[in-house]
């Protein structure tokens, strides 16, 4: 018999206890001391152990899948029984209910030996007619085979909840011992406050008669406006079931549809009756769509990335047909237009440019000149125009090209080619808005209606205006006169949206980005947030030097925010190819600003760049870790990179930010593609990966000392140290604690709910063992404290 290394059960508790509850202090020997003392309730299972003598499991009932459960004397963590269970399929072994109290929190650990498939267990709360009110369930993939693992579950017990009972079993084919059952109870983890982020962020809009129809991004659910900009009102607001956003709604006489990303949901306003149905789905897969239009066919073709297809789908029904391979390798198909029975398609990275003939089916490349990515394309009088970078180029159906123009900026955003003969183009990052006139020869800076901001659209408007949306919300129109703009942030679009990042500050204030910067300045009054305005996305947000700092995607700007004032100075820009800052910490030693950033293309090669607070220098150390990008950067005296991104195996390596000279890199998970964050931690370096799993590195020896897995889960976050212990909270609401000298991965905390659009993260301050993160895309307090866990 196998037996786990325990030194006080939890079912010697209960026999003391006798059939009721009982209450622990953290000084029990299976409760770790974990600052101040704290009171968990045990709550008493029938049969915890499997120890019961009976001609079925006493204590336990089969829901579905008996003949998968049995006992076994043959390994047991206590005692000498516990349950195997040997499932060929769906398999689920109830418990006995207990009484619970709502808003409380409440954890089920269950000792698991694992041999094969994901072991599930559920914790299910029961109303007092018996009628189930929420759920919590995980399944546990990843395990070593033959040793035993702490498997848990756990939430908060919602309004209405009266009882509780626990499910174990297996969704599939699976093979394992499951042995001492226990249900705690403590106090809430999560407490909840304002929302973190309330702004309003566009991807798309269309134009029917009047009325532009605008679609938020990062919503939950995300929302479809109705704007009349002759009133200036918003004339209409409909939730869209799924997704958060969508990149270009279509107009038709009868109905707006739209294409939620991600998953492939099509939606209908009917504007006749004024409501939105989910058509349906024209494909399973996880994929955005980056533009759809109407074909001449009555059909929606659209464009998809990672596939990078053409899809034809049925209006009425949302059932989907993928035509089309568009390129071999690509992953982004980002634009598309028709006219009669051509459609034209753009991709990006390599990127090129495609026909397909809607009554053939051939599809041709017509990519004119070089590949190059290629962001826009519109057709008119059978001429294809199409941009990439900064540049804009007619051409045949054939490839022939007619005329090419270079415009000052970086890379275009939008284009549109518009009914009155003219092509209109956006610029980034200048933010001018560029015109070709019908019969002209060049194109006219009309000058910039959004300074910075990322163009989302530019339409023909009802009158023959030229009119645009910016990223940031502005709608305008320009004629003669100039620009006439509408804020569409002082409607009732802005909302709640999921968040970039998060940073607590020395004097108690909390800092969140979405799109904007939010100040919390007393997080815990519930009061609504300071929203200091960025053009650009502020992904990045660390404090140092008596400020607040951002960096910002996807010109890789670093912006001073002024407490108090809340007034921004542009510090900088890294360039270098670089395009987004995947992490930024404050150096204390060197005064300055800490970067990683990814490049805006692999392999490139990411760099880490060094800020200087005083001198406002940037230092920038291009491509340490080869043509990875640099995923994360630590700050203090030693310096460690983490990367990923490639086809390469991520590389965890410490560099020397005065020379840039890297001392030694090693591929802790080569198996893998992305390293997402390290900490230092007493001698090794902790670190996660895409991909639920972990390591930690001995630091001297360069040595991998450890990998483990994220059990229950598959995403990850970024790691960090909080009172000596290394903490990590991931998507799911799920927090684990990471601990070399612990068998695996202990989850400290969940129940919360999904608020993050970046790896999750929290942000620390003095007050004991609790930390600011987010649950329900508010901000939240998170109790940390382990006690409820066995050590």
């Amino acid at each position: 018999m196998v037996n786990a290394d325990t030194t006080l059960s939890r079912r010697a508790v209960l026999q003391l206890a006798g059939a009721g509850a009982v209450t622990v202090a953290t000084a029990a020997a299976w409760l770790p001391e974990a600052g101040a003392a704290a009171t968990v309730t045990a709550r008493a299972l029938s049969n915890p152990g499997f120890e019961e003598a009976g001609t079925a499991i006493p204590g336990w009932q089969s829901v579905t899948g008996a003949d998968a459960f049995s006992i076994t004397t043959e390994v047991a963590a206590e005692g000498g029984q516990a349950l195997r269970v040997s499932a060929t399929g769906a398999a689920r072994l109830r418990s006995s209910s207990v009484q619970i109290t709502p808003g409380q929190y409440y954890a089920v650990l269950v000792q698991g030996w694992w041999t094969a498939g994901a072991p599930e267990l559920t914790l299910r709360f029961l109303d007092a007619d018996g009628a189930e009110v929420a759920a919590r369930d995980r399944s546990h993939a990843g395990l070593k085979a033959d040793q035993w693992y702490w498997l848990s579950v756990a939430g908060h017990a919602p309004e209405g909840a009266a009882t509780a009972y626990v499910t174990i079993g297996a969704a599939a084919a699976a093979t394992f011992v499951a042995d001492d059952v226990r249900l705690v109870e403590t106090a809430p983890k999560v407490e909840t406050f304002a929302y973190a982020v309330e702004e309003i962020a566009v991807t798309g809009m269309t134009r029917h008669d009047d009325r532009h129809y605008v679609v938020t991004r990062n919503q939950t659910p995300a929302q479809l406006g109705e704007y009349d900009r002759g009133t200036g009102e918003l004339t209409g607001q409909w939730e869209l079931s799924e997704g958060i956003g969508a990149w270009t709604p279509v107009a038709t006489e009868e109905a707006i549809f739209l294409a939620t990303f991600t998953g492939g949901a099509i939606h209908r306003l009917d504007l006749g009756t004024r409501e939105v149905s989910t058509v349906g789905h024209f494909t399973e897969d996880d994929v955005t769509v980056y533009g759809m239009v109407m074909a001449a066919d009555g059909n929606l073709y659209c464009v998809t990335y990672p596939d990078c297809a053409l899809w034809r789908v049925d209006p009425a029904t949302g059932a989907g047909e993928r035509v089309a391979e568009l390129g071999e390798g690509e992953l982004y198909g980002r634009g598309i237009a028709t006219e009669g029975n051509d459609i034209v398609v753009c991709t990006t990275s390599p990127g090129g440019v495609y026909h397909y003939d809607i009554s053939s089916g051939a599809l041709t490349d017509i990519t004119p000149g070089d590949r190059s990515a290629f962001i826009a394309v519109g057709i008119r009088d059978g001429k294809v125009w199409a941009t990439y970078g900064p540049r804009v180029v007619e051409f045949t159906l054939t490839g022939e090209v007619l005329r090419r123009w270079q415009l000052a900026g970086s890379q275009i955003d939008t284009m549109g080619v518009l009914e009155d003969g003219s092509v209109a183009v956006w610029m980034r990052p200048t933010g001018h808005v560029h015109r070709l006139a019908p019969d002209a020869e060049e194109f006219e800076d009309l000058g910039t209606p959004a300074a910075e901001q990322e163009g989302r659209a530019l339409i023909l408007e009802a009158d023959g205006r030229l009119g645009g949306l910016a990223g940031n919300g502005l709608l305008w129109s320009w004629s003669a006169a100039g620009f006439d703009t509408d804020d569409l942030n002082l409607s009732d679009l802005v909302g709640s949206t999921v968040v970039q990042h998060l940073c607590v500050m020395p004097n108690g204030m909390v800092a969140t980005s979405g799109t904007d910067v939010h100040i919390h300045r007393r997080p815990r009054s519930g009061e609504r947030a300071v929203r200091v305005p960025f053009a650009g996305t502020p992904m990045r947000l660390a404090y140092g030097d008596g400020a607040l700092w951002a960096a910002t995607y996807p010109r890789t700007e670093v912006y001073r925010i002024q407490p108090g004032s809340w007034l921004t100075e542009r510090i900088g820009a890294i360039g270098n190819g670089q395009y987004r800052p995947y992490a930024m910490h404050y150096d204390e030693g060197r005064n300055a600003m800490v970067i990683a950033t990814e490049p805006s293309s692999i392999p490139a090669g990411g760099a880490v760049t060094v800020v200087d607070l005083v001198s406002r220098e940037f230092t920038s150390w291009v491509a340490p870790l080869g043509g990875q990008a640099v995923i994360h950067a630590t700050a203090g005296e030693r310096t460690f990179l983490s990367g990923g991104l490639s086809d390469e195996p991520p590389l965890v390596g410490e560099i020397d930010l005065d020379t840039g000279e890297v001392a030694w890199t090693v591929a802790p998970l080569p198996h893998l593609r992305t390293i997402e964050s390290t900490v230092l931690h007493e001698g090794l370096l902790y670190g996660v990966a895409r991909g639920n799993e972990w390591f930690a590195i001995d630091v001297d020896s360069h040595q991998v000392v450890h990998t483990g897995w994220l059990s229950g889960t598959h995403s990850y976050g970024n790691v960090a140290v909080q009172q000596g212990r290394v903490v990590l909270p991931t998507h799911r609401s799920l927090v684990f604690e990471l601990d070399v000298n612990k068998r695996d991965a202990q989850v400290l905390a969940e129940g919360g709910e999904e608020s993050w659009r970046r790896p999750p993260q929290f942000g620390f301050d003095r007050r004991g063992t609790g930390a600011w993160g987010l649950s329900d895309l508010r901000l939240a307090r998170w109790d940390l404290s382990a006690d409820h866990l066995p050590q």
